[in-house]
């Protein structure tokens, strides 16, 4: 009897020792200007973690932040100061040792710490870049972020052709990476598929207007365009596009990942400024009908009627706790917000779900010489991620990139209005309208299977 009392002792001071003991992940960001707070979504997300009985439950998670903000003068320095940062937090006599790395920067900047982690060991998530580069699983074996690649979304182009029945497809990019890596890819998988490819052309702004002599040459009617999606690119192109003819009802146009939504502003904010020889109308008239597509988040579902199952989190009710916050922006892309905020969460239920393959001693108290055990735990709950976040259903491809929806927009009377979602993981296409209301400007029907539109 004796004996069991010292065990059920023991087991008593053991568990008071490891209940509510904290775990802790770093975090690389800058704070200052309200685009690169997006600490503050993360900081949400981590009470949201914290009060959730089903996470980590007798544990607090908590983070070690690091500010990688460089005053405007100094920018080009920003890299080399976000480097220094991470030997900080990982060399620090006063802060915990971490098990994770969230990181918030410029592509290079990512490009540079996932190197690092990788050879560290250490899980790194990132919210800030969609480069290619970082699929490649050899140099970063332990990246992932809540942001796909940019070479991901062009299945979109492939599934989009073919819901139409189009046989003959022309592909133009803007002479700069990734936009080329994306025309060259989608160019593939669309051979593949058994899609003639008329011509793939890059090109550089001044160059515009023999490219559009080339396709109207070539009688390319279906054209998928990558480009930065800032804007300008496509404006340039529709403007080149009205000059040469190639607008109206025998052309369809797909520019993929643009942000804009309003183009004749912003096309009339170019011309002000000279740098658009069109004037609104013109791009207006030659964007008439044309689509775009941009990533997804909840809300972009939901308004096509898309209705998932929604475990842990509630999309709606995270935008207005967001909005509630000092650091919440209007100016700032909402997309951003609430991919930080799937981060921290992706990791924590990674975390949730290793808890019982790792030994309590590292719970405990971990260091960094624990690293290894620790990822090597991690690394299949992180592979097998599922779960619908702010941004929507998180998973992850198997080079770590961002598995979710794309928005599908059509531009009516220099608008973007949304018509469909598309989920990447199933390849799934969910419309809000009706085929025909699609083609209103190309003569209510595109199902055609020739190299003609209509």
């Amino acid at each position: 009897m004796e004996v069991f009392c010292r065990i059920a002792l023991l087991l008593g001071l053991y568990l008071r020792v490891t209940a509510g003991a904290g775990i802790y992940f770093g975090m690389l960001t800058p704070i200052g200007t309200p685009d690169e707070q997006m600490y503050g979504p993360v900081q949400l997300a981590l009470n949201d973690i914290n009060n959730h009985p089903e996470v980590l439950s007798g544990h607090t998670l908590r983070l070690v932040i690091k500010n990688t903000s460089v005053p405007a003068n100094e920018s080009m320095y920003h890299v080399g100061n976000a480097v220094a940062k991470l030997q900080e937090l990982m060399t620090s006599k006063t802060d915990p040792p971490v098990m994770m790395l969230l990181h918030h920067g410029s592509v290079t900047e990512t490009d540079v710490i996932g190197e690092i982690t990788g050879k560290l060991k250490m899980i790194q998530i990132s919210t800030g870049s969609s480069s290619s580069t970082l699929s490649q699983r050899l140099v970063f074996p332990y990246f992932y972020r809540t942001v796909g690649s940019w070479l991901d979304v062009v299945t979109i182009e492939v599934d989009f052709v073919k819901r139409f029945g189009w046989t003959r497809v022309a592909l133009l990019a803007e002479d700069k990476r990734p936009f080329t890596e994306m025309s060259k890819e989608v160019e593939i998988l669309l051979r593949q598929s058994g899609i003639e490819i008329v011509t793939s052309l890059f090109y550089r702004v001044e160059q515009l207007g023999q490219v559009m002599e080339k396709l109207k040459e070539l009688d390319a009617r279906v054209i998928m365009h990558h480009a930065d999606g800032l804007g300008s690119s496509l404006c340039h192109v529709f403007c080149q596009a009205y000059k040469y003819g190639l607008i109206g009802k025998k052309y369809v146009w797909l520019s993929l990942m643009e942000f804009v939504k309003d183009y004749r502003n912003f096309a009339s904010n170019m011309h002000q400024k000279r740098k658009l020889s069109c004037n609104a109308e013109q791009v207006v008239q030659a964007a008439e009908g044309q689509f775009i597509t941009f990533r997804a988040d909840a809300k972009h579902a939901s308004e096509v009627g898309y209705e998932p199952k929604r475990p842990f989190t509630d999309p709606a009710e995270i935008l207005r706790e967001m909005k509630e916050q000092a650091w919440y922006n209007d100016d700032t892309r909402r997309i951003l917000y609430q991919l930080n905020y799937d981060a921290i969460w992706a990791a924590a239920l990674a975390l949730n779900k290793s808890l019982s393959r790792l030994p309590p001693r590292i719970i405990a108290n971990f260091k960094f010489t624990d690293l290894g055990t620790v990822t090597d735990a991690l690394i299949p709950e992180m592979d097998r991620t599922n779960f619908f976040g702010a941004s929507g259903p998180v998973s992850f491809s198997p080079h770590g990139s961002r598995m979710s929806w794309l928005s599908m927009e059509q531009i009516r009377n220099g608008t973007a209005l949304l018509f469909g979602v598309y989920d990447q993981k199933s390849r799934n296409i969910t419309l809000s309208e009706k085929i025909s209301d699609l083609w209103y400007s190309h003569g209510a029907f595109c199902g055609c299977s020739t190299y003609s539109v209509c």
